[in-house]
């Protein structure tokens, strides 16, 4: 019994600390606002910023624009994302590593116009790139 009774306390206890380490952890840069029209709004965690010329793009950002706004941002791979109005977008996966041929990319774009310009991420051998949205997903793995 008194494994089973360490099996019992060991997992809520685990799960508290994973909760934990999510919370305090430190947003990952994936690239940078380039331009931005009227008003543009990043969500991460529950907490919500303006997104202005310069403003980082997170893993992870819910970004948002409204009415007549506009955003153009730059990820790190030389990747340009935009939005027209009224439209929502998330990077959900980014990685870029050329020196040991990896890369990927997923976008979710919600609601909206967007705009999707391949950076270097294209020119990695084996990398993946997936657009999701609601009609459908776009998807393109490189030779």
């Amino acid at each position: 019994m008194f494994p089973s009774a360490i099996c019992r306390l060991s997992v809520p206890l685990a799960a508290s600390i994973f909760r934990a380490s999510v919370g305090v952890a430190q947003p990952i840069t994936v690239g940078a606002v380039d331009k931005v029209q009227a008003q543009v709004e990043a969500t991460q965690a529950g907490q919500t910023r303006a997104l202005v010329v310069k403003s980082e793009v997170y893993f992870r950002d819910r970004c948002h624009s409204r009415e007549g706004a506009r955003l153009q941002a730059t990820l790190k791979d030389g990747t340009q994302l935009t939005l027209g109005e009224n439209a929502t977008l998330v990077v959900d996966e980014f990685i870029y590593d050329p020196s040991r041929s990896r890369g990927a990319l997923s976008v979710s774009v919600f609601r909206g116009a967007f705009l999707y310009v391949g950076g270097r991420i294209e020119g990695v051998n084996g990398a993946q790139v997936q657009i999701h949205t609601p009609a459908g997903a776009i998807r393109s793995k490189m030779p």
